[in-house]
């Protein structure tokens, strides 16, 4: 059987009851994590801009935009509030951001067919396994990372398969669905090198336009738009087969529909570059001791990766929010200073603050053999940080290290970590005790609950 004919009936005898209790769990956390960052992502000027214009632009109402008390059609919701949910770069993560496309295009396809909760958490499980097996199975030609930044593009596929869940297409559909989505994904990103005149843009991933296209998709199949049945098949002009080991299976489709790639979400515990994570979490864990004090602080070593240092990620001095996310430097002194690490420490008006501009100074980046090696495979880092007492001049040097992120299955967080993060990123617009409120119904979603219903919440 073709790849795109294993996904296609994949999706298609994917349902809520043959699921296990575990992976039904870990969808309701995906889905918790997604809108409490499609809340706080509305707030910023990506999510206004983008939210304005579909608003602008109208349409027959089928799916809510979020934090926007309107409704509009299924795609153009699906473009606001996927692109929304990345905004912060504090959404979850699996080689790439599944829940910016797979939930966004979901939700707006489930409300546009009135969909049960039981349908809409089988439509996520279908599409965030279609997403992780196609991003470990191709490698962009050129090498993901470097001039390539693929993800978005073949995400379109996995929010494809979602949307065709939740219309309930037949397996020859989802095959013409997978099709379409072939022909309108967002193409590969080429990374440019980046240097002083070359900053950062404001839209630095499709992840909304991803969600876009894949009800678009799974729509214009259910129309009865025929495509390529075997789209997902011989790609080698722009993808080579590159199955990744660490992946723990031997093939794309090896034990499909009973490993699901759901269960290994990460949540971020930072609002910032996923890569940062385990630099944070040191940093994190050395201000906890009780012995780093921002004002004392002289010098930050971080001992990792290459990556953490190259010119995506060591800008000391932000010119935007995108920036401010990706650089090494001043997420560890936004950090340090404010002592935890919220959206509000990127906002435009915090990229100013003369104290965290000098400590991002102080702040360098150094490669270690053996980070290097265990990369992307993992993300681990050392942080050396090197303080003076303003009063009695006694200096001290403190190190803590993280082989891995929070986040991970390995270290994942709990439900009330995750609880706790949308009631922050929600609470400017529903309250604190509305948010806890909703933050507990999307955790217990009932199997017969309707998802408008749910969606209100958020409107």
């Amino acid at each position: 059987m073709s790849l795109t004919t294993s996904f296609a009936a994949f999706t298609h005898d994917c349902h809520y009851d043959g699921l296990p209790p575990a992976t039904r769990r870990a969808a309701a956390r995906c889905l918790l994590d997604h809108l409490g960052c499609v809340v706080g992502g509305m707030r910023t000027e990506l999510g206004q801009t983008v939210a304005g214009l579909v608003a602008e632009m109208g349409g027959q109402p089928q799916a809510t935009l979020v934090a926007g008390n309107r409704q509009l059609p299924a795609s153009s919701a699906a473009l606001a509030n996927g692109t929304a949910a990345n905004a912060l770069d504090f959404d979850d993560t699996l080689l790439g951001h599944p829940g910016a496309t797979v939930c966004a295009a979901a939700l707006a396809t489930a409300e546009l067919v009135d969909a049960r909760a039981d349908q809409l958490l089988a439509g996520l499980v279908a599409g965030y396994d279609v997403c992780a097996r196609l991003t470990y199975y191709w490698q962009p030609e050129g090498g993901r990372y470097t001039r390539v930044w693929d993800t978005a593009t073949l995400q379109t596929f996995g929010t494809a398969c979602a949307a065709a869940s939740l219309l309930e297409l037949s397996v020859e559909q989802i095959q013409h669905a997978l099709g379409i989505a072939l022909t309108t994904a967002p193409s590969p990103r080429a990374r440019a090198a980046h240097g002083e005149a070359q900053k950062r843009p404001m839209l630095k991933s499709a992840w909304g336009w991803a969600a876009e296209a894949g009800v678009r998709a799974a729509l214009l199949a259910r129309a009865g738009l025929t495509a390529p049945a075997f789209a997902l098949d011989n790609l080698t002009l722009v993808w080579r087969p590159d199955w990744q080991r660490y992946s723990g299976l031997e093939g794309p489709t090896d034990r499909l529909g009973e490993q699901f790639f759901i269960e290994q979400v990460e949540f971020k515990p930072y609002p910032a570059c996923r890569f940062l994570h385990s630099t944070l979490d040191a940093v994190s864990e050395l201000m906890a001791g009780g012995d780093v004090f921002w004002q004392e602080v002289a010098e930050v070593r971080v001992d990792g990766f290459s990556l953490l240092g190259d010119a995506f990620h060591n800008i000391p001095a932000p010119t935007s929010r995108s920036e401010a996310q990706f650089s090494t430097p001043f997420s560890v002194a936004a950090l340090l200073y404010y002592g935890r690490l919220t959206p509000d420490a990127f906002a435009p008006e915090a990229l100013h603050n003369p104290d965290v501009l000098r400590l991002a100074r102080r702040v360098t980046m150094a490669t270690d053999a053996a980070y290097e090696r265990a990369f992307p495979q993992k993300s681990g880092a050392r942080v050396s940080i090197a303080s003076r007492d303003a009063g009695s001049g006694r200096e001290r040097l403190v190190q803590s290290a993280a082989d891995n992120p929070r986040g991970t299955p390995d270290y994942p967080l709990d439900d009330d970590t995750l609880c706790a993060k949308f009631v922050d990123l929600a609470e400017p617009l529903l309250g604190t005790q509305a948010a806890r409120d909703t933050a507990e119904a999307i955790l217990n979603l009932e199997k017969n609950s309707a998802v408008r219903d749910l969606m209100k919440r958020v409107a």
